[in-house]
C-alpha cells in the first residue's frame, strides 16, 4: 500500500514539476527528480497492467448473462492467474455452504449444486506488492427448474379413456415443451384403462429458460370392473296378446342401479331387478355398479305371436241363391269356430263356411300356442228375396217383383206426386216415370249389366230397393 501512494504521489508531481531555464543547479536537480519520477511512473504503469485479470465461468461463451439451471455446478475461474496477487472476492448473492473456493491466493472456486438464490454479481478484486489493483465482475443468473407434478384421474371404469397433466409447481416459466415416454408432446395426453394398475407416462418438462426435469411422483393409472349381469326369463317368452312376459336379473348385488332395454333403447321408468312387458321386442338389462361402472346384459326376445285371419266373399246377398260362401286366409296352423251374431255355430271348425241365413258372421282361430283372434265380420243379407217380391212395413204397401224379365212396381194406393227414380251406383239418373196406376212395369231387356238403385213413391210412403241386372238373370231386394 505504502508503495502504491509513493506511485501515485511521484505520478503526480510529475505532471506538475515544471522545469526552469535559470538555475543550471536547480535544472540539474529538477532533471534528476524528473528522471526519477518518470521511472518510478513507469514501473507503477506496468505493475497496474499487469494486475488485470478477467473472469472466465462455464457458461456457454463466457457470457456473463447466460443462466445456469438450479442444481448445476458452476465453475469460476481467474485468467491470467498469478500466485503473487491478492484475489478479493465480493458476493451480491446469497452465500451458502455450497461456495467453495474463492480464496485470496487461488485460481478459482466453484459453486456445487446451485440454487436460485445464488444469483447476484460476483465480483473479484486483484492487487500486487505495488499496490496496483483490477477490479472485474460476472453476473450468475440461476434459473428455476421445473417442479413436475402429474394430475388426472387415478381410477376409471374398464375401457374409459381420461387423461393425464403435467404441471410445473415453482412457477409460471412459459412458454414450456413436453416430451412423454409414449412419443406424445402436448401437457395432457389421454391414457386407456385397459385393467391393472401401474404409472402413467413419464414426462420431461423444459421451461423458457431452457431448464427441464422429469416428474419425480408419477399419477398411477388403475382400472374399475363393471359387474356381469345375466337375465332370465321367469316366464315364456313367445305369448298371446294380452298375456305378458317377465324378466329377471340372477344375482343382484347391493348398491346396483338397473335399466331395462327394448332393442337397445332405455325403457322409461323400467328401473326394477325385473321387468314385465306385453310387447314383442329384444329386452336387455343395464347395470350400473357401485363403482359407477356400467354393463349390459345378453339380450332375450320376446314375442307376441297371435294368429291373424281374414274372411271375403264375392256377393254376401242371398238373392236367388241358396247360400253365400265365407272364406278365411290366416298365418299358421289354426283351429276355426265360426259365428253367427257371436253365436257359435256348431260343427264349424274349417277354413271356409256357407251361410244360409241372414246375420253378421265371423270367425275365431287358435294357434298351436292357445294364442287366439278375431275375423272382420261379414254381413250377409237378402233371405227373403228369393222369390222377387218385397213389402214394406208400412200399411201403404209398396212393391217390386220380376217377371220374365220385367220388373213390376205396384202401389196398394196411388197418390199425387207418385214416382220413381231408377239411379246407377254413380248417382246418375237413369229412368224417371209417374206413376198413375197401381201396377207398372218395366222392361229390362236393353239394361246394361250392373246395380240399380229404385227409389219408389206413392205420394205418401217411400221405399228403395236395389237391382242387380247380370246376363238376363236379374234379382231384386229390398234396400234396407
Amino acid at each position: 500500500m505504502l508503495i502504491k501512494r509513493i506511485c501515485q504521489s511521484i505520478i503526480l508531481i510529475s505532471h506538475y514539476l515544471p522545469l526552469t531555464k535559470h538555475n543550471k543547479s536547480i535544472l540539474s536537480m529538477q532533471k534528476t527528480i524528473f528522471t526519477i519520477v518518470l521511472l518510478f511512473a513507469a514501473i507503477c504503469n506496468v505493475s497496474s497492467q499487469n494486475c488485470q485479470v478477467k473472469i472466465l465461468t462455464n457458461y456457454t461463451n463466457f457470457n456473463q448473462y447466460n443462466p445456469k439451471c438450479e442444481g448445476s455446478d458452476v465453475d469460476i475461474l481467474i485468467y491470467p492467474f498469478d500466485a503473487n496477487k491478492t484475489y478479493t472476492w465480493n458476493f451480491s448473492s446469497n452465500y451458502t455452504g455450497n461456495f467453495v473456493g474463492f480464496g485470496p491466493h487461488e485460481a478459482f472456486g466453484y459453486i456445487f449444486g446451485a440454487l436460485k438464490t445464488n444469483s447476484g454479481w460476483f465480483t473479484l478484486t486483484v492487487s500486487d506488492s505495488l499496490g496496483c489493483t483490477f477490479t472485474d465482475s460476472v453476473y450468475i443468473a440461476i434459473r428455476p427448474i421445473p417442479f413436475v407434478l402429474q394430475t388426472g384421474q387415478t381410477f376409471a371404469c374398464l375401457g374409459a379413456t381420461t387423461f393425464v397433466k403435467a404441471m410445473d409447481l415453482t412457477s409460471y416459466n412459459a412458454p414450456y415443451t413436453y416430451s412423454w415416454d409414449n412419443g406424445e408432446t402436448t401437457q395432457k395426453i389421454n391414457v386407456t384403462h385397459a385393467g391393472g394398475y401401474g404409472p402413467a407416462p413419464s414426462v420431461t418438462v423444459t421451461n423458457k429458460f431452457g431448464c427441464y426435469a422429469s416428474n419425480t411422483t408419477a399419477q398411477f393409472i388403475g382400472t374399475l370392473f363393471p359387474d356381469d349381469p345375466t337375465i332370465v326369463a321367469a316366464t315364456d317368452t313367445i305369448i298371446c296378446t294380452n298375456e305378458a312376459a317377465t324378466l329377471i336379473i340372477t344375482q343382484p348385488l347391493t348398491g346396483q342401479i338397473y335399466t331395462w332395454k327394448k332393442n337397445g333403447a332405455n325403457i322409461f321408468g323400467a328401473k326394477q331387478q325385473s321387468l314385465t312387458t306385453k310387447n314383442t321386442g329384444m329386452y336387455s338389462l343395464e347395470v350400473k355398479n357401485s363403482n359407477g361402472c356400467k354393463s349390459t346384459s345378453q339380450s332375450i326376445n320376446v314375442q307376441v305371436q297371435n294368429p291373424t285371419v281374414t274372411i271375403s266373399t264375392t256377393n254376401p246377398s242371398l238373392c236367388n241363391v241358396d247360400s253365400v260362401l265365407l272364406s278365411s286366409v290366416t298365418n299358421s296352423n289354426v283351429a276355426y269356430q265360426w259365428k253367427r251374431n257371436n253365436i257359435d255355430i256348431p260343427n264349424t271348425n274349417i277354413d271356409a263356411y256357407e251361410a244360409k241365413t241372414d246375420g253378421r258372421y265371423k270367425v275365431i282361430v287358435t294357434d298351436n300356442e292357445g294364442c287366439t283372434n278375431f275375423s272382420n265380420m261379414i254381413e250377409v243379407t237378402g233371405q227373403n228375396c228369393r222369390n222377387g217380391y218385397f213389402e214394406n212395413s208400412n200399411s201403404n204397401k209398396i212393391m217390386a217383383a220380376l217377371w220374365q224379365n220385367n220388373l213390376q212396381i205396384s202401389c196398394t194406393d196411388v197418390y199425387e206426386n207418385a214416382h220413381f227414380l231408377l239411379h246407377n251406383t254413380d248417382g246418375s239418373l237413369i229412368m224417371r216415370n209417374k206413376i198413375s196406376f197401381s201396377s207398372t212395369t218395366i222392361n229390362l231387356d236393353n239394361m246394361a249389366n250392373g246395380m240399380y238403385l229404385l227409389n219408389v213413391t206413392n205420394g205418401v210412403t217411400t221405399s228403395v230397393f236395389k237391382l242387380v241386372v247380370l246376363n238376363g238373370e236379374n234379382t231384386i231386394h229390398s234396400s234396407r
